[in-house]
C-alpha cells in the first residue's frame, strides 16, 4: 500500500488507466455502491431509510489520487446540506405517549451525525435554519442524500409541542443552491432547479427566507409559499400519495420492511394533517377515504411479508373505516331480503351487502371503490384462515365470496382484480409450512360463478351478520 509521502510516479495505482481507476473510486465515495437500507426498526423511528457512507481516506492519500476521486464523488453524488442551530432539536413527541391508535413511533428528525462546516464533494444544495434575528453561531450540520430531503421535510412539518408550535415557526431559511460542475440550457437549469427545491416545498411558517443561485421566478414562488401561514389540499394529499407509492414500490421489490415504514409515515402525516389543518379535507369523506387506502396498501404487503397478524388487523380497520363512512346519511333503508319465513340466507345478505357497498362507494365520488373494498375483504379472508385456523374457516369463507361480490357489481373495475387475488392467495399459501400453492382444489377459478350464477333458492344456513 502507498503512503501519503509517495510521489504519483511511485504509486503503481496511478499506472492504471483513468476509467479503471474511476471505477475503483466509485467503489469508496459513490453512494450507489455503498447504500444500503435500513431494517425495520431503524426505518420506522428515522424519517430517512438508508444508511450510507463514503470512505474518505482516500483523500489522504496524496494531491493526484485525491482530486480524482473527489471529481468522482462530485459526478454520482447528489448531496444536501442543512445547518441547524443547535436549539432545533429533534423535538417532542407530536401525540401523548398513550396514544397509540396510529402506532406512533420516536422518530429521529436530523439523519446522521452531526457535524461542523463540512466540505462536501457533490454538495448541490446548502440550507440554513436558525432563529429570525439570531447571529449564526453553534450550527450543526446534516449531510443527506437529495432523494432524502422529502422525508426529512415531512418530519419537519409537523407539530413539536402540545401548544401546536411547527417547529419551523419563527425560524429563517437560507438556502443556497449550486450550480453543476457544466454549462446548461435555461430550460435544463429551470427543470434542475425546480427538481431540487421541490421537497422544500412540503414546507410553511417560515418567517424569513432566501433563496440564492436560482432563476428569479424559481425564487419568488419558493419564498412565497414557505412563508404560508398554513399548509394547503395541494401539498397535503400529493404527500400522502407519494409515500404511499414509494411505500408500493418497495414492496414490489420485497424490500416490506421499507415499505411498512413509508406507510407509517403516510398515516402519521395523515392524521397529523385531520387533526391540525382539517380545512386541507373539504369533505369529511376524504378522511375516510385516505384512512382506509393505507390500511388496505399496508394489509396487502403484510400478507406478501407473511405477517398475517397485522395484515388481519388492517384489513378490518379498513373495513371498518368503509361501513362508518356508507352508513352515514345513507339514503337505502330497506334491509336483507328474507324468506316466508322471515331470514336471509347468506348468499342473499352477501349480495345485499355488495349492493350496500356499491351504493355507498357511488355516494362519495368512489373515494373508496367497490373493488378496493373487496380485495380487503379477500385480505381479511387469507389472513384469517392462516392467523384463527379451522375454527374462522366459514368467515374466512364468507369474506372471500364477498370479495368476489365486490368485484361483480363494480362498476370501475379497469383490471382482473378477482384474479389478482387468487395469485396472492397462491402465493400466501406458499409461504406456510407444509402448503403449496399447487394444492389448491380443481374449480377454485369458478367459484365466482358458483356464488354468483346459482339460483336464489339454494338450500344454505341462514344468518344474521351485519354488512362489513
Amino acid at each position: 500500500m502507498f503512503t501519503t509521502s509517495q510521489t504519483p510516479s511511485d504509486c503503481s495505482f496511478l499506472l492504471l488507466p483513468l476509467e479503471l481507476r474511476d471505477r475503483i473510486y466509485a467503489q469508496l465515495v459513490s453512494i450507489k455502491h455503498t447504500r444500503m437500507l435500513k431494517d425495520a426498526d431503524a426505518a420506522l423511528r428515522s424519517t430517512t431509510f438508508y444508511n450510507w457512507n463514503v470512505h474518505p481516506n482516500i483523500f489522504r492519500v496524496n494531491r493526484q489520487i485525491s482530486e480524482e476521486a473527489k471529481a468522482v464523488m462530485t459526478r454520482d453524488n447528489d448531496f444536501v446540506v442543512i445547518e441547524r442551530a443547535k436549539e432545533l432539536k429533534q423535538g417532542p413527541k407530536d401525540a401523548k405517549e398513550e396514544d397509540i391508535s396510529i402506532m406512533l413511533y420516536s422518530v429521529t428528525l436530523w439523519p446522521g451525525k452531526a457535524t461542523k462546516k463540512p466540505v462536501v464533494p457533490g454538495e448541490r444544495m446548502r440550507v440554513m435554519l436558525k432563529r429570525a434575528g439570531a447571529p449564526k453561531k453553534a450550527m450543526y450540520a446534516h449531510v443527506m442524500l437529495a432523494e432524502e430531503l422529502r422525508d426529512v421535510c415531512v418530519g419537519l412539518s409537523t407539530f413539536q409541542g402540545p401548544k401546536g408550535e411547527y417547529r419551523t415557526s419563527g425560524l429563517s431559511c437560507l438556502i443556497k443552491v449550486h450550480p453543476p460542475p457544466c454549462t446548461e440550457t435555461l430550460a435544463a437549469r429551470d427543470i434542475r432547479e425546480r427538481s431540487i427545491l421541490e421537497p422544500i416545498q412540503k414546507l410553511r411558517h417560515f418567517q424569513d427566507v432566501s433563496i440564492q443561485g436560482t432563476l428569479p421566478a424559481i425564487t419568488c414562488q419558493i419564498t412565497r409559499q414557505l412563508k404560508l401561514p398554513a399548509f394547503d389540499r395541494g401539498l397535503v394529499l400529493p404527500t400522502i400519495d407519494e409515500l404511499i407509492s414509494n411505500g408500493d414500490q418497495f414492496s414490489s421489490s420485497g424490500d416490506y420492511d421499507i415499505a411498512t415504514a413509508h406507510y407509517q409515515r403516510a398515516h402519521e402525516y395523515f392524521h397529523h394533517s385531520a387533526s391540525h389543518e382539517p380545512h386541507v379535507f373539504t369533505d369529511p369523506a376524504d378522511v375516510s377515504a385516505l384512512e382506509f387506502k393505507i390500511m388496505q396498501h399496508r394489509a396487502l404487503t403484510w400478507i406478501e411479508a407473511g405477517n398475517f397478524s397485522d395484515a388481519l388487523e388492517a384489513a378490518q380497520i379498513a373495513l371498518y373505516v368503509a361501513n362508518q363512512l356508507f352508513r352515514i346519511n345513507s339514503p337505502m333503508t330497506t334491509g336483507p331480503p328474507t324468506d316466508r319465513n322471515g331470514y336471509t340466507s347468506a348468499r342473499a345478505f352477501r349480495k345485499w351487502t355488495c349492493e350496500c357497498i356499491k351504493e355507498g362507494a357511488a355516494r362519495y365520488g368512489q373515494r373508496i371503490k367497490c373493488e378496493d373494498i373487496g380485495r380487503c375483504y379477500y385480505y381479511k379472508s387469507i389472513s384469517e384462515h392462516v392467523v384463527l385456523g379451522d375454527e374462522a374457516t366459514e368467515q374466512a369463507d364468507n369474506d372471500k365470496f364477498t370479495a368476489i361480490g365486490c368485484c361483480v357489481v363494480s362498476d370501475t373495475m379497469k383490471v382482473n382484480v378477482p384474479g389478482e387475488l387468487l395469485q396472492l392467495d397462491i402465493r400466501a399459501m406458499e409461504q406456510l409450512p407444509g402448503r403449496c400453492g399447487e394444492d389448491k382444489e380443481e374449480g377454485d377459478e369458478e367459484w365466482m360463478d358458483e356464488e354468483w350464477e346459482t339460483d336464489e333458492g339454494a338450500d344454505e344456513e341462514s344468518t344474521c351478520t351485519k354488512p362489513l
